[in-house]
């Protein structure tokens, strides 16, 4: 793998919550959830609070991560997502915070593929050389 991403907290900026350094699942489970409600991203998520002794009281479902955001800076309900973008902004002007998860939850891969038996074009070896040296400098 070029990485692993560990999934986080979103909370909106203004939650009693937000400036902790980490965050158990369970200081949530009375919190509206706002679920990234992807084919293989909804059972990821959902499967950490089963290991908790809880499903979560999910709020608002989406497939858009930016919305998903949005809602959570608008104070909807909190999130879990695994990318962090740069900026604590949402598009509408909200502000959010990204919290470790205190239990131990599965980060995911990120990983960079190509199709067996095939040589590589040059361009696809210093794609993938860029891919690597990006991934060694910013995680």
């Amino acid at each position: 793998p070029l990485t692993q991403v560990k999934p986080h907290v979103l909370l909106p900026a203004s939650h009693p919550l937000a400036n902790r350094t980490d965050l158990s699942l369970k200081a949530l489970q009375d919190e509206p959830f706002i679920l990234l409600d992807l084919p293989h991203s909804r059972d990821y998520f959902l499967g950490f609070f089963g290991k908790q002794g809880f499903q979560p009281k999910v709020r608002h479902r989406s497939q858009s991560f930016e919305l998903v955001r949005g809602l959570v800076a608008s104070g909807e309900g909190y999130s879990i997502l695994n990318l962090q973008p740069a900026s604590r902004q949402t598009y509408d002007g909200g502000e959010v915070r990204c919290l470790p998860i205190r239990e131990k939850v599965p980060a995911l891969s990120v990983v960079l593929a190509h199709p067996a038996g095939l040589r590589q074009t040059r361009r696809a070896q210093a794609f993938a050389h860029c891919c690597q040296e990006y991934f060694k400098s910013t995680l």
